[in-house]
């Protein structure tokens, strides 16, 4: 279904997921002798179209969890890159 779905039922389905036409990497960060998790070890980063960003808003800040977010909150390395890069805004 893909990011069609989202303009019907919103942008994350029931386990948080973004559409798969949107995802753009998976990036497994934890440390290999870290046996601890922490929040954000591993994260899915998704491409979000500006006609949607409301509509992710909204997504996220209903997210009990807190386990979303918007990539420009998350002081991880690689996003740091990206924001460097001008990927991230």
């Amino acid at each position: 279904m893909g990011l069609l779905r989202s303009l019907r039922r919103g942008f994350f389905d029931f386990e948080n997921v973004p559409p798969w036409d949107t995802w753009i990497c998976y990036v497994a960060g934890k440390g290999v002798n870290d046996a601890r998790w922490h929040p954000f070890d591993a994260y899915l980063l998704s491409w979000v179209p500006v006609s949607l960003v409301d509509l992710v808003t909204a997504g996220i800040d209903a997210n009990p969890e807190g386990c979303i977010c918007w990539a420009r909150d998350l002081d991880k390395e690689f996003v740091r890159q990206l924001v460097g890069a001008g990927l991230v805004s």
